[in-house]
C-alpha cells in the first residue's frame, strides 16, 4: 500500500554526497512508492559501488551545472517501463548562439590572465555589516523558473556531443582535489565549520558547503571581494527547522575542475581575513 496519499518519494543528493539512499530503497519498497534520485548536485559519484540515479525508479540530473554547457537536464528510466519520446530539436538559432557562447567562454579562459588582487579584510567587513543592517534578515522572493513550452525540447546537440566527449575522469579528480583542499584551508577556523567534513570515496562534489552566521555578514564580505559563492534565501517558504536554519547560513563555495590551487588559496585568505573579524 502507498504510504497515505503519497505515491512518490523524491530524494536530494545534496552537493553530490549520497542521501540515505539504502533507507529510501527500502522504505519506498515497503510502501508500494516511486523513488526519485534528485541528482542535481549529483551528476557523478557512486554509493556503495552503485552509480548515484541507477537505483531509484528514476533520477534527474544536472550536466550543465558540472560541464560548460548552455542546457543539459536529464532524466534517467530504470524501471525499462517509458516508452521512447519523440522530443522536439532545438530552434537552429539556439544551437548556433550556444555554440558560439561555449566557443567564446573556452577561448576566454585560456587567454584570460589570473590576477588576484589584495583585499582589505576590515574594509569588507564594515561594508558587509552595513548591508546586512539596511536588508530584511530573512526575506524570500518567489521566483518561477519553469517553462512549459521547452518540456518536450531534446537539449541541445552541441550540450549531448559535450557530454559524451567530456574528460570525465578528470572533472571528477579535480573536483575532489579542491573539495579537499578547501577542507584543509578551513581547518581550526572558528566560527565556520563544513557541512561535510569529510570526503568518502565514490563523491565527486558539486560545491563545497560551508555553515557560517545566520545573519550573512561571511556572505556579503565574501561576496564584495569577488568570491562567486552562493546561498538558498530564494528557498520557498516552510516551517521546516532545517531549512531556515541553513537557507542565510549554509554556503556554497567554488570547487570547480578549471579552479587552480592559486585561486582557491586565495579565496581561503580573503576568508580567514573577515572571518576573525566577524564571528570570533
Amino acid at each position: 500500500m502507498a504510504y497515505g496519499a503519497v505515491r512518490t518519494l523524491l530524494m536530494t543528493h545534496y552537493f553530490g554526497f549520497s542521501n540515505a539512499l539504502d533507507e529510501a530503497r527500502q522504505f519506498c519498497e515497503k510502501h508500494e512508492m516511486a523513488l526519485i534520485e534528485d541528482c542535481a548536485h549529483a551528476f557523478y559519484g557512486e554509493h556503495e559501488g552503485q552509480v548515484l540515479g541507477t537505483v531509484g525508479h528514476f533520477s534527474v540530473a544536472s550536466a550543465w551545472k558540472f560541464l560548460p554547457l548552455r542546457d543539459g537536464a536529464m532524466l534517467r528510466d530504470n524501471t525499462g517501463m517509458t516508452a521512447a519520446m519523440d522530443l522536439k530539436r532545438q530552434p537552429m538559432k539556439d544551437e548556433i548562439k550556444a555554440m558560439v557562447s561555449i566557443l567564446q567562454d573556452w577561448t576566454g579562459a585560456r587567454l584570460k590572465k589570473t590576477v588576484l588582487p589584495e583585499v582589505d579584510a576590515g574594509l569588507l567587513n564594515r561594508r558587509a555589516l552595513e548591508i546586512s543592517a539596511s536588508i530584511p534578515a530573512r526575506r524570500v522572493t518567489e521566483e518561477i523558473q519553469f517553462q512549459p513550452n521547452r518540456v518536450e525540447m531534446a537539449g541541445m546537440a552541441i550540450s549531448r556531443w559535450m557530454v559524451s566527449h567530456a574528460a570525465h575522469e578528470q572533472v571528477m579528480r579535480r573536483r575532489r582535489e579542491n573539495y579537499q583542499h578547501w577542507l584543509a584551508g578551513v581547518q581550526g577556523l572558528q566560527g565556520v565549520r563544513p557541512l561535510f567534513p569529510e570526503l568518502p570515496d565514490g563523491v565527486v562534489p558539486y560545491a563545497f558547503p560551508l555553515l557560517t552566521d545566520a545573519e550573512g555578514l561571511v556572505f556579503h564580505a565574501l561576496k564584495l571581494a569577488g568570491i562567486p559563492i552562493w546561498r538558498w534565501e530564494d528557498v520557498a517558504k516552510t516551517e521546516c527547522p532545517v531549512s531556515l536554519d541553513y537557507r542565510l547560513r549554509l554556503l556554497q563555495l567554488p570547487c570547480h575542475q578549471d579552479l587552480s590551487r592559486e585561486e582557491i588559496d586565495w579565496m581561503l585568505r580573503v576568508l580567514h581575513g573577515v572571518v576573525p573579524g566577524l564571528l570570533v
